[in-house]
């Protein structure tokens, strides 16, 4: 586990986060310009966000998912400490001292390595 402090706040602009089962079927869109690896997704559900490619069995417009996959985003403050886990293409899947865990840019941390 690394801890690292906020350097660049995030405020997330996705409040209803896609949430993905592995064996799941999804239809695939547009990849993300920013963020190499992330493409847009759409479940059976209707429900949509971005999705790291590395997840998904891509077949033209639509992929099997083969891992579960949570897309909840934190938004943070400079300053603020977190528990770093995850890497996943430009994104660090992190925990608050409180519980709550999800994505921030890596770009919001100054992380040496």
């Amino acid at each position: 586990m690394v801890k690292a402090k906020i350097v660049k706040s995030y405020i997330t602009r996705f409040t209803d986060p896609i949430i993905l089962k592995k064996g799941e079927h999804v239809k695939t869109g547009k990849k993300d310009n920013r963020w190499v690896g992330w493409i847009w997704c759409k479940t059976e559900n209707g429900n949509e966000g971005w999705a790291p490619e590395n997840i998904l069995e891509i077949n033209q417009t639509e992929a099997l998912v083969t891992a579960d996959y949570n897309a909840t985003e934190l938004s943070v403050a400079v300053g603020e400490e977190l528990e770093l886990f995850q890497r996943e293409s430009g994104w660090v899947w992190c925990h608050r001292q409180n519980g709550d865990e999800g994505w921030i840019p890596l770009e919001c941390f100054d992380i040496t390595e």
